[in-house]
């Protein structure tokens, strides 16, 4: 436990906040950009009121939202890919050690470059940004599933391991014992399946009707990857069989 002292690169001004280590964990340093942020905008509110212009060049109007929007994509899509590749680290056979060590350094790096296409202050609610976000992790992970030869593949994983790994940092934030967080982890891989079922075509279409999919979610739940994996193969293999 200890105190950090950090300062808003907007108004200078400086704020105590308490921490778990020495050092802000990558949640931590979120939860205080997000404070010195609301505070900022405070700030910019007083700066307005006071001098009658913003302390910040960040614009308004149609291209300024137009920006926003953007940005809204790129958070959308790194967001997807920090919850797939955190899915994948809880889906691995790592021990806790090793998990929490892959977990620290995605989320730092995601964090990395998401600080970097942050909405405007005040901006954080606005409708544009938010259907960025949205886009973006929809296409993340839909758009995968039209690259020829391995595209449903690919976007079956990615929507498998988002799924696994909301399902476990929402197991970790309530404070789930080992056995719960597995069992949560293990039905977000199903919960991510069924988010291809719209793009899913004439295969998905085909594995539904003959009861696949629920094949392959009970394997998931049952036996983990490799059962999932088992089971998807020979589901394909007797939809090859069949014609």
């Amino acid at each position: 436990m200890g105190n950090i002292i950090q300062a808003s690169e907007l108004s200078g001004r400086k704020y105590s906040f308490t921490i778990a280590g020495d050092e802000p964990t990558t949640d931590e340093q979120r939860q205080i950009d997000s404070i010195i942020r609301q505070n900022d905008a405070q700030f910019i509110e007083e700066y307005k009121a006071e001098y009658g212009v913003s302390p910040t060049d960040e614009g308004s109007g149609f291209s300024n939202q137009v920006g926003e929007f953007f940005k809204g994509i790129g958070r959308g899509g790194v967001g997807l890919a920090e919850t797939s590749a955190l899915g994948t680290a809880a889906l691995l056979p790592l021990d806790d050690k090793t998990e929490m060590s892959a977990r620290d350094f995605i989320k730092s790096l995601s964090y990395g470059v998401q600080r970097n296409i942050q909405p405007d202050i005040g901006l954080e609610d606005s409708k544009v940004g938010k259907f960025g976000e949205t886009l973006g992790s929809v296409a993340g992970t839909y758009a995968p599933a039209f690259i020829p030869g391995i595209g449903i593949p690919l976007a079956f994983g990615t929507a498998v391991t988002a799924g696994s790994g909301e399902a476990s940092e929402r197991a970790l934030a309530a404070g789930a014992t080992d056995a719960e967080r597995d069992l949560a982890i293990k039905q977000g891989a199903g919960v991510g399946a069924t988010e291809l079922l719209p793009l899913g075509g004439p295969i998905m279409r085909r594995i539904r009707n003959t009861g696949g999919l629920n094949r392959i979610k009970r394997a998931l739940a049952q036996g983990g990857i490799e059962g999932a994996q088992e089971t998807a193969a020979n589901v394909l293999q007797n939809l090859i069989e069949q014609g």
